[in-house]
């Protein structure tokens, strides 16, 4: 069995601290729920690239086990040495031709995606990545889209 907890205690607002469910419960296979969807931030009108929270939640030290006891060790099992995990993402699709409102909002399924394989990776990297295979492989172009992605995390 899995616990599947969101990534904070407020339910999916845009800042919010992770959840102290994780560290907390040791004995039990905890399994993270992140929100796609842009429920709080701007719905599918904006542009709200979220692997930069998503990053920010899974490498957050829960020091559950002393330094070191990130969220993402916690729930790929390996602070606790559960031979189970997990990841979830709440996703919801519209209408519309690209299922997202607009190109930039399947950028977050594909940052979710890439986390939940490899949570080591840079939301910087995955945004190139997704860029690359959506656009074009023009360096001017991928670092003035990528730019625009992660403009709100270097403020």
């Amino acid at each position: 069995m899995l616990v599947q907890v969101k990534n904070g205690p407020i339910d999916f607002q845009p800042r919010e601290p992770f959840s102290p469910l994780f560290g907390a419960m040791p004995q039990t296979p905890l399994m993270m729920e992140f929100q796609i969807t842009q429920e709080y931030l701007g719905q599918s009108t904006t542009l709200a690239y979220l692997a930069p929270i998503f990053k920010e939640c899974l490498d957050s030290d829960t020091y559950g086990k002393g330094k070191g006891s990130t969220v993402a060790k916690i729930i790929d099992g390996s602070t606790d040495q559960h031979t189970v995990s997990g990841i979830a993402g709440v996703a919801n699709i519209g209408n519309e031709r690209n299922w997202t409102g607009h190109l930039f909002g399947q950028a977050n399924w594909y940052a979710f995606g890439r986390l939940a394989w490899n949570h080591d990776l840079s939301s910087e990297a995955i945004a190139e990545e997704w860029i690359r295979q959506t656009f074009n492989n023009n360096n001017a172009f991928v670092g003035s889209v990528k730019k625009s992605c992660l403009h709100r995390e270097k403020r």
